[in-house]
């Protein structure tokens, strides 16, 4: 919410307000503020500076809430000599894809330091949610022990990786290299946990131009999964391990089903029913197979997350209402789907129960198009979508809180299961349809899947036209005879 007016004096009259309110009750008091207010436009730099000027240096504590996507304190000039913690914000609504952004927290932290040597006075980190991405937040805290000296980024991963899995010998290294190099390196994206072009956390929708949010290659994350099965038998299968092989193993079934959902788009609009039918087949059972994999780990599981709710409730009312509102923050976060999907979550149950059953109705009403010879309507379709959200919110079936299934085995069945259908698919599943971008920020800019047959005929045409000119050029010219 912006102040009535940006008149810098107005805006320091505010600030002083609350400091001499917090003073009157404590002589002493340092006032801990968030500076996330400053990223919306209102806040130019000389109304921040009108902001804390009145504030005696020492008096005021800002915390940088998102140093790693975007820091307040380098357009500040380091708060104007206030000091302040350099945070990592990580996620936002606590979505647990596999994500991070090591060089920007290495580079941006010590730049800091280097710069504003007495503002900056700690580190912290301000999730939205929890339990997600472990190596992230283990990488930051150790940089309260570092100094200015390199650090090989790579080097850490080792040794972390090592102590997670008891792998004293490093055999999953060789994966992680790969996996940490990327996928924990993200580059021109915000948020790695949007739901925007993920098949199993978007809701579904008719497009020949499906947005994506990729920033590493699937064949090199395939390679790694690979990999990591390689060597999981020589392991204690302990719960970091399971977790995350229950995290790769997903992965790389989600990131495969954009292209199961461009075959069945291209189906639909090709009015095939029988190829609507076998795409739909593959793409639910995808979402199955999915499912299956973060059920084998504990941490990844919906009922814990209801369970844990409904534990603080003392009478049966207290209980039904805490389990509708923790449905309700993972799926549609408001009455009506108001901030749909921000909190999503690749969870066993979530994903089978919600996830999965909203592309259901979605395929359902493909085929009543189909039949009844009519496009499809996205203004017509939501509001079923919406309805079946709502009604599960209120629903109170319960969920296994316990892990079931070998997630070596299973993962083992995904790998050779998919890899087949990545190799029929290699064009759409390799992401090429972006030429002459680089890779690590284009795709959440102009990367989209489009119809897969348009795509192929183009790579087709570019095909020729090299082989022409190959030929041309080949060919000696005898005009001089």
């Amino acid at each position: 919410m912006a102040p009535p007016s940006s008149d810098p004096q107005y805006i320091s009259n505010i600030s002083t307000a609350i400091f001499e309110t917090l003073e009157a009750g404590d002589p002493d008091a340092i006032w801990l503020m968030q500076a996330w207010q400053f990223l919306s436009g209102f806040w130019k730099d000389d109304l921040i500076k009108a902001w804390l000027k009145p504030i005696p240096i020492g008096r005021i504590l800002l915390l940088d809430l998102a140093a790693e996507l975007e820091p307040i304190y380098t357009r500040t000039q380091g708060y104007f000599g206030h000091p302040f913690l350099w945070c990592m914000i990580e996620n936002f609504g606590g979505n647990t894809r596999m994500y991070g952004m090591t060089d920007n927290v290495i580079q941006g932290l010590q730049s800091a330091r280097t710069k504003y040597p007495d503002q900056v006075v700690g580190i912290g980190t301000t999730p939205e949610g929890i339990d997600q991405n472990h190596i992230n937040f283990e990488f930051l805290y150790e940089m309260s022990w570092r100094g200015m000296e390199t650090i090989d980024r790579f080097d850490w991963m080792s040794q972390y990786i090592k102590r997670r899995y008891q792998d004293m010998d490093g055999v999953t290294l060789d994966a992680w290299k790969i996996i940490y190099k990327d996928v924990y390196n993200a580059k021109g994206i915000q948020n790695g946990g949007s739901p925007q072009g993920r098949v199993t956390n978007n809701r579904p929708y008719v497009t020949t131009k499906w947005k994506t949010l990729l920033w590493y290659k699937p064949e090199e994350f395939k390679t790694a999964f690979s990999k990591m099965l390689d060597v999981a038998h020589k392991l204690p299968k302990s719960e970091p391990l399971v977790h995350d092989l229950a995290k790769i193993a997903s992965t790389f079934v989600e990131d495969l089903m954009p292209a199961i959902y461009t075959n069945l788009i291209t189906a639909f609009n090709n009015k095939s029913r029988s190829m609507l039918s076998k795409h739909a087949d593959q793409l639910i059972e995808a979402f199955d197979d999915v499912d299956q994999l973060l059920a084998a780990d504990r941490y990844s599981l919906l009922g814990n997350w209801l369970e844990s709710a409904k534990s603080y409730g003392d009478t049966y009312g207290d209980k039904l209402n805490l389990e509708f509102n923790a449905r309700n923050q993972v799926t549609l976060w408001g009455p009506k789907g108001q901030i749909s999907d921000y909190a999503n979550k690749n969870w066993a149950g979530l994903m089978k129960g919600y996830y999965k059953e909203r592309w259901v109705r979605f395929i359902e009403e493909l085929f009543s198009c189909i039949d009844e010879g009519r496009p499809y309507d996205d203004n017509a379709f939501y509001p079923k979508l919406l309805e079946f959200g709502m009604q599960w919110n209120e629903d109170t079936t319960p969920y296994t809180t316990q892990p079931e299934g070998d997630i070596i085995e299973l993962s083992k069945h995904v790998l050779e299961k998919y890899t087949r259908f990545y190799n029929a698919n290699a064009l759409v599943c390799q992401r090429v349809w972006a030429d002459g971008v680089e890779w690590g920020d284009h795709l959440s800019k102009v990367g989209f899947l489009g119809d897969i047959m348009e795509q192929k005929a183009r790579r087709r045409q570019r095909l020729m036209k090299k082989n022409q000119m190959k030929k041309q050029k080949g060919k000696r010219n005898w005009d001089f005879l």
